[in-house]
């Protein structure tokens, strides 16, 4: 770690860069979508338990250009 010239200075270093860092993180998002309850026409739960879930997809055939 650097010393500073002022005593001061160095007692604040590490709280200073801890909350840099902590402000620097990506927030969690507040409540992620669940994506069958946000698109059921594309998304269907064929199987799920308390340790696995298994989650359907279906977008129908790609377009040929």
């Amino acid at each position: 770690m650097r010393r500073h010239r002022f005593p001061i200075l160095n007692k604040l270093a590490v709280p200073a860069t801890l909350m840099i860092a902590l402000q620097l993180l990506p927030a969690a998002p507040d409540a992620a979508q669940d994506a069958v309850v946000a698109d059921p026409k594309h998304y269907s739960v064929e199987f799920e338990n308390d340790e696995v879930r298994v989650v359907r997809i279906n977008y129908g055939p790609t377009k040929n250009r």
